[in-house]
């Protein structure tokens, strides 16, 4: 099951950064960047640890420290600008 929600959420993520890539573009339709932007996510995969040493080392000592930060302060800097907006919630 877990296998299944995993790959369901890759998908979902590359649909929306391939999205969000052809809108930043102008691009009519999304379609033409699907291949080049798979090939860049395998290439960025294959080539970004030495070994399984170092993505386990990641993944135990940096990985949870800048997500947390990153979640945290992106979070901080949109409810300080939906502030600023005076955004109110329905």
């Amino acid at each position: 099951f877990w296998v299944a929600a995993m790959l369901l959420k890759i998908t979902a993520f590359f649909f929306a950064g391939v999205l969000c890539l052809s809108q930043w573009c102008n691009l009519r339709d999304f379609r033409p960047i699907i291949i080049p932007s798979m090939i860049l996510v395998m290439a960025l995969a294959r080539y970004n640890w030495k070994s399984i040493v170092d993505l386990f080392k990641f993944s135990e000592e940096v990985f949870p420290l800048s997500t947390l930060s990153i979640n945290f302060f992106l979070t901080l800097i949109l409810l300080l600008v939906a502030h600023l907006k005076g955004f109110k919630p329905r």
